[in-house]
């Protein structure tokens, strides 16, 4: 903001003037700042502080100050009823970035719907809310309304079109350390991320993630199933109201069915820690369906190489027969894989550090053939 013309936001390191889009981003970036004074005053007041006390507070102790809020507000409550909200109280809120999702989708490919998956019998759809707005709309003026310190809050429309909070006894915030997700957007695109906006079902432990890619974007919904030990989510995403007519793809909900058994998961989280250890960022569903026999693989101490044995090379998987004839390299497979072995023998584990090393060597011996190995 320039200080100089009341706060007008100004473009830095760009010409805003000659940026056609500058007008729009603009508009954007003040919408932003708008919601965010609006929650910043919202929480304030929740919380009985300033908002320049909250500014100047840390990430950790503005949480712990939510987290004794919310539980002052849960000891308050004998019981966690629903807390109904009107069609025109809807309407008027204006909520941005609302999102939200039938409980009628399928979840895998037996036809479970999302709805049984949850327990949410007599529902029909749910919908994701600022926090901020949830509790305005469940309070006067927000005094009642139930804070946490997530994003986002979610509203449920029953069957008949009225509209209420879920209770904690049907989906509550999940308050775990368990918060590292492996979302699976479509069969080509998945992405390990760790979330902070995660709800949980009690009665089957079943979770909802609201991901926002961006301050001002829509919010995706994802239902997550977690490990046996809990260290890990894997979590398809859900079609929603943006989604139009597609349909989520076949072998992704076939990962999810209930037939897979209660070791899936776990196959699958150990199959994606495989692939973040090895740094590799290019994920689809053959690297996370729990099969070692789909999808590419990472050398491990046991592994045999072989010049078929396929290595990603500049984000593309390559056997190593191709990778050796490159042009940064152009020797034999059996050369390629004698200095491949010894490389990682140094403990070399990063793939481009290996073909680095290996080009240099290769160098090396076009400059004095006489250190050639033979």
């Amino acid at each position: 903001r320039n200080p100089k013309t009341n706060g007008e936001i100004v473009p830095i390191g760009i010409d805003g003037d000659e940026n056609k889009d500058w007008d729009i981003l603009k508009e954007e970036i003040e919408q932003c700042l708008e919601e965010r004074e609006k929650q910043l005053k919202a929480l304030a007041k929740e919380l009985g502080i300033s908002e320049e006390e909250i500014e100047s507070l840390s990430e950790i102790d503005l949480e712990q100050k939510v987290e004794e809020k919310s539980q002052e507000q849960d000891e308050e409550r004998d019981e966690d009823e629903p807390q109904e909200i009107s069609e025109e109280e809807m309407k008027q809120s204006g909520m941005v970035g609302m999102n939200e999702v039938k409980l009628n989708t399928q979840v895998d490919s037996k036809g479970t719907t999302l709805g049984k998956t949850l327990g949410l019998e007599g529902y029909s759809k749910i919908l994701v809310v600022h926090s901020y707005k949830l509790a305005e709309l469940t309070g006067e003026d927000g005094k009642n309304g139930k804070i946490h310190a997530a994003r986002f809050g979610l509203v449920a429309q029953r069957n008949d079109g009225t509209f209420e909070t879920i209770p904690d006894e049907k989906l509550r915030l999940y308050r775990g350390a368990n918060n590292q997700v492996t979302e699976i957007n479509d069969r080509e695109n998945v992405e390990v991320k760790t979330e902070d906006c995660i709800f949980e079902s009690p009665k089957n432990g079943k979770r909802l993630v609201i991901n926002q890619k961006d301050p001002y974007g829509i919010p995706d919904v994802y239902l997550a199933q977690s490990t046996r030990d809990n260290d890990g989510n894997v979590a398809q995403k859900l079609q929603d109201r943006y989604d139009g007519t597609e349909k989520q793809d076949v072998e992704v909900r076939a990962l999810f069915n209930q037939n897979k058994g209660e070791y899936q998961i776990d196959k699958m989280q150990d199959e994606v820690e495989g692939h973040v250890k090895a740094g590799c960022e290019d994920l689809d569903k053959d690297e996370v369906d729990g099969d070692p026999n789909t999808g590419h693989q990472h050398d491990t101490e046991d592994r045999v190489i072989t010049p078929d044995t396929v290595l990603i090379y500049e984000g593309k998987e390559m056997t190593i027969s191709a990778i050796a004839s490159e042009p940064r390299f152009k020797i034999s497979t059996e050369e390629f894989i004698e200095k491949y072995k010894k490389v990682k023998e140094q403990g070399k584990n990063d793939p481009e550090e290996i073909y680095d090393e290996i080009e240099e060597q290769v160098n090396e011996e076009i400059r004095n053939p006489q250190n050639r190995s033979n």
